[in-house]
């Protein structure tokens, strides 16, 4: 569509030299964002999509973080689904993530820490 020979924004420039074409503000900072997101050392699709697995397959887990959660004084919200066909989910998935990330460093330290003990 913003092609300018053949798409549909070529085609307007065409009629009326002196408009100005402007593509979509969202996608456009979709693109920005994803090409920063590039630079990171780690995968944010990738951690999200393990973080929200990891938790949703167990109750238990769910049981576990509400304690985390209520210690860490931060609101009881579940970790969203990150789905990378629907490209504005990151940003939410994101700022949840932050929001939850005292409690959420806190459950998986308790969690290695299990791991780390043998049990007896």
């Amino acid at each position: 569509m913003q092609g300018a020979g053949k798409g549909v924004a070529g085609y307007i420039k065409k009629q009326n030299p002196s408009i100005y074409i402007l593509g979509c503000p969202c996608h456009l900072m979709h693109i920005a964002a994803e090409r920063a997101a590039k630079e990171l050392p780690l995968d944010l699709h990738d951690v999200l999509t393990k973080i929200w697995y990891y938790l949703d397959k167990s109750s238990n887990r769910h049981q576990d973080l509400k304690k985390f959660q209520v210690l860490c004084d931060v609101s009881t919200h579940k970790i969203l689904k990150h789905v990378s066909t629907r490209w504005l989910s990151l940003g939410l998935c994101l700022t949840r993530l932050l929001e939850q990330w005292g409690p959420l460093r806190k459950y998986f330290e308790d969690e290695y820490q299990k791991k780390k003990i043998p049990s007896q």
